[in-house]
């Protein structure tokens, strides 16, 4: 008579490198069709151009894939991945500051821009906010996460993303007022 041969604990078929590959693929894949569209939603909200956005998203998926040992095993690896944009969105805004203020030390130049559509002036006016204003109102009013999420999102308490709304709502109030009066 030959001995058992040892098993897992609790009869669990142990899985090798492949199986666990093909498991965080899968997984993985999910969480990107899940929330691409809603990432880059986000992040066109706060960097003002489709073709940025798109970039800051994709560059967070692969931040995350990179990381997803960990990122796999949160509770909600959406969050993290908005987070991410978000982080990177302001270093965006903190760049494209000073961008615009190396130009206008230089002087104007021949400026290449995307043909606005129906939505682009508010969300640029959006992306002008301060980071932490444009970043509560695309979490709240784009991604229309609830005051928790988005106050996780912005990283701050509720009560501050409500300061932050409000701060951003009387900001947009008085760009829409001032470009009407421009109309006229």
């Amino acid at each position: 008579m030959q001995p058992e041969a040892p098993t897992a604990p609790h009869d669990e078929v142990p899985m090798d490198a492949d199986d666990y590959l093909h498991r965080d693929d899968a997984a993985f894949t999910e969480l990107y069709r899940r929330e691409f569209a809603r990432t880059a939603t986000l992040a066109r909200s706060l960097c003002g151009s489709w073709a940025v956005a798109e970039e800051l998203a994709q560059d967070a998926f692969l931040v995350a894939h990179r990381k997803w040992s960990h990122v796999g095993a949160m509770s909600d690896p959406g969050q993290w991945v908005r987070r991410v944009v978000a982080n990177r969105a302001v270093s965006s805004f903190h760049r494209r500051a000073a961008e615009r203020r190396a130009v206008r030390r230089l002087g104007p130049g021949e400026q290449l821009v995307d043909p606005p559509g129906p939505a682009d002036a508010i969300l640029e006016r959006v992306a002008d906010l301060p980071p932490k204003q444009a970043l509560a109102i695309a979490a709240v009013y784009i991604d229309q996460l609830d005051a928790a999420e988005a106050a996780a999102l912005v990283g701050c308490s509720q009560s501050t993303l409500r300061t932050h709304l409000q701060r951003g709502r009387a900001a947009l109030r008085a760009a829409h007022e001032t470009a009407e009066a421009e109309e006229r």
